[in-house]
This record gives C-alpha cells, sequence and structure tokens, in this order.
C-alpha cells in the first residue's frame, strides 16, 4: 500500500511564524511526518534557518541576513540549524533546503554531527548542490527541486543517486509524476494550501504532500492517501 508523507513547509506558518522554533515543534506536535525548512549562513558563517536573504519580510528586523551572526539573528528569533535538528530529534524527518550553495558544506557537517543523515533530507533548486552532496557523502539524502518538471531533470537526479523530486503542485501531471517514480525519485508536491492543491497533486500520483498547515493537512489525508475531510 502506499504511503503519502505528509510535510509541514517550514513548520506551521498559517498558525506560527516560519521557519522558527515554535513553527516547528508546533508541527511536530500535530504528528507530521516529516517538516521543511531553509538554511543559509549567517555573517560569522554559521548555518541559520531563514527563508529569505533579507530579514524583512519574516521578522520584525530588516536588511541582509548575511550581514548579522547567528547570536545577532537570534534575537529576530531566526534559528540556528544546528538546535532545530536537536528540537526535531526522534520527532520526524526534516527536509533541508539549501538556499545558497556556499551553505551545503557546514550544513552537511551539522547534520553528520548530530547523527542525522538517516533522518534528513538535502534539497535545493541548484542541482549542482544536489550532485555536490551526494559526491561528498555517499549516506546523503538528496533531492531537487523544480517549479516546471521536465525529462531533463529526472535524468540529472537520478544519475547523481538522488531520491526525491520536490515540484510545485500545479505543474505535476500523472504523466511526469509516472516518468520519476519509474526513475528511482519519490515525487513531493509544494506547496498545497487548499483542497484543489491537495486533491490535484493525489491525482497526479505524488508520494508526498506540503502545506502551510500541517493540522489541516493531516485532517485531509491520510497515512495511505485516503481523503479524510
Amino acid at each position: 500500500m502506499k504511503t503519502i508523507e505528509r510535510i509541514g513547509h517550514r513548520g506551521a506558518p498559517a498558525h506560527v511564524p516560519e521557519n522558527t522554533l515554535a513553527s516547528f515543534d508546533h508541527a511536530a506536535t500535530c504528528g507530521v511526518d516529516a517538516i521543511e525548512l531553509d538554511v543559509r549562513l549567517a555573517a560569522d558563517g554559521q548555518v541559520i534557518v531563514l527563508h529569505d536573504a533579507t530579514l524583512d519580510r519574516t521578522t520584525t528586523g530588516s536588511g541582509p541576513a548575511a550581514a548579522l551572526t547567528a547570536d545577532e539573528l537570534a534575537a529576530y528569533d531566526v534559528p540556528r540549524y544546528a538546535a532545530v535538528l536537536d528540537l526535531l530529534r526522534g520527532r520526524c524527518q526534516i527536509t533541508c533546503e539549501i538556499k545558497e550553495a556556499a551553505a551545503w558544506p557546514a550544513a552537511l557537517e551539522i547534520t553528520r554531527a548530530a547523527d542525522a543523515l538517516a533522518t534528513t533530507v538535502f534539497t535545493c533548486f541548484d542541482h549542482g548542490v544536489i550532485e555536490a552532496l551526494r559526491a561528498a557523502e555517499p549516506a546523503c539524502r538528496a533531492g531537487g527541486l523544480t517549479g516546471g518538471p521536465d525529462a531533463a531533470f529526472i535524468a540529472r537526479m537520478a544519475a547523481c543517486g538522488a531520491e526525491l523530486a520536490d515540484v510545485l503542485w500545479s505543474s505535476l501531471t500523472a504523466e511526469w509524476t509516472a516518468a520519476a517514480q519509474a526513475a528511482g525519485l519519490r515525487v513531493r508536491a509544494w506547496t498545497c494550501n487548499d483542497e484543489a492543491a491537495l486533491r490535484h497533486a493525489l491525482a497526479a500520483g505524488a508520494d508526498g504532500l506540503m502545506s502551510d498547515d500541517p493540522a489541516w493537512l493531516l485532517a485531509c489525508v491520510g497515512a495511505d492517501g485516503t481523503w479524510l475531510a
């Protein structure tokens, strides 16, 4: 029987500010299978969790995150990646999206040090980063992100031993999903925040669903893909 992975996108931003420890804790408490987060580098080279390159949209601060140290960013509720791994240890899987290529070596090392390689999968829109991660660490789990899937993407991810294809939900078709799955990739849809998006992704054969509202997602879709709502 097929298992659907249900993922809190940046935690649970429908209820708690995204990419914060509180948001991740909320999503994990809801019972998600996995949590997606975003990493980049602070001014002191530490790996922090923040989607945007600037603080303006998601915090009370402003300006580039790369201009501040991890300690300075903590004042704006921007956590260190290592702290998130500690918080979620034993609670759910983690999807770590690399937002800037320079961050992957440190992110990989932190994940190794936390003994979290088995429960963490790295993703990136820069597919060269995925290839570099896989080459640097054979045990590294990884997958590519794409807004508009194509055959070349499938071939490139399969060639480097990636396991995932994370795709904008509205781009998914049953034919493309089947081709990706035949190449050994699990297909996950982002970001499904209404019923139409969920139903489209399920009809296309997606193996995973991301949502900003994990409690709602879990209430709508069972682990076996059954529609519950």
